[in-house]
């Protein structure tokens, strides 16, 4: 291919940036994102490559043929694990190193990828009811346990919903703490009504819909493959919500628990 300009390598890193920043956000490990970074450049004939990564920050220095050096820097935004988003943007990275676009076109590529239409919270909430049924299920829960689930699983949407939502600026940290009390506070509730139901499993299962399942994997892997400050970091996030999880249904067994636990 021919040799890039400046204004073409600044266009490639610019784009390489923003790919990165998309898949990060929306819950690709760090890996990955670095690994679309080099191919791209690699694809491109941009050398002398150097790349800083964090979950939450990304800095790039790359020359072209000619010698030209250009350096960006970005900030991550929080994260929300979207696959259908995240796969599409995979198909872009690997479509982008086969063909090699102009760089004219490779924002407007990356823009077409990154905007995936989100489901209706209607049928997550309702796709979360039916996987939150099959687990109680499997820790071998009974009829007893199933109308709390249905009940549960609404509520920690609604207030997922309402902390998410444009003008609420909610940490996750708040957001796993408000619902893992009231999880645990309906459970609780529940048992004293419902005679015979297991408070247990309504903790276990409540507890499964908000443990941070992929940012755990991608921690570790993090870890394992040599990013290690990444690792650690995203591990002591991953480390404090699950001791909010925790905390939250320690806080409804003491308001709510009497003679149930």
């Amino acid at each position: 291919m021919k040799l890039l300009t400046e204004k073409e390598t600044g266009t490639v890193v610019d784009y390489m940036l923003n790919l990165g920043k998309q898949m990060l956000s929306a819950g690709a490990s760090l890996e990955r994102a670095q690994d679309a970074i080099y191919r791209t450049c690699h694809a491109y004939g941009l050398v002398d490559v150097s790349l800083y990564a964090l979950s939450s920050f990304l800095s790039l220095s790359v020359k072209n043929a000619s010698g030209f050096s250009c350096h960006e820097q970005t900030t991550i935004p929080k994260s929300s694990i979207q696959m259908k988003k995240l796969d599409q943007l995979n198909r872009l990275s690997r479509e982008v190193c086969a063909t090699k676009p102009a760089p004219s076109q490779l924002m407007t590529m990356l823009t077409k990828a990154s905007h995936v239409t989100p489901y209706p919270r209607w049928a997550v909430c309702l796709a979360q009811t039916a996987a939150l049924l099959c687990l109680c299920g499997l820790f071998n829960g009974g009829i007893r346990e199933l109308p709390a689930i249905c009940i549960i699983v609404p509520l920690c949407n609604l207030v997922g919903w309402l902390i998410t939502k444009p003008g609420a600026d909610v940490g996750k940290v708040v957001y796993e703490l408000v619902s893992a009390f009231l999880a645990g506070s309906i459970g609780m509730l529940y048992c004293r009504l419902v005679p015979g139901a297991d408070i247990y499993i309504l903790l276990i299962t409540s507890a499964f819909m908000l443990i941070p399942g992929i940012p755990i994997i991608n921690s570790v892997r993090n870890v394992m493959c040599g990013n290690e400050v990444n690792g650690a970091i995203e591990l002591m996030k991953v480390v404090i919500e699950t001791v909010t999880i925790v905390g939250g249904l320690v806080v409804s067994a003491a308001v709510f628990g009497g003679g149930v636990m």
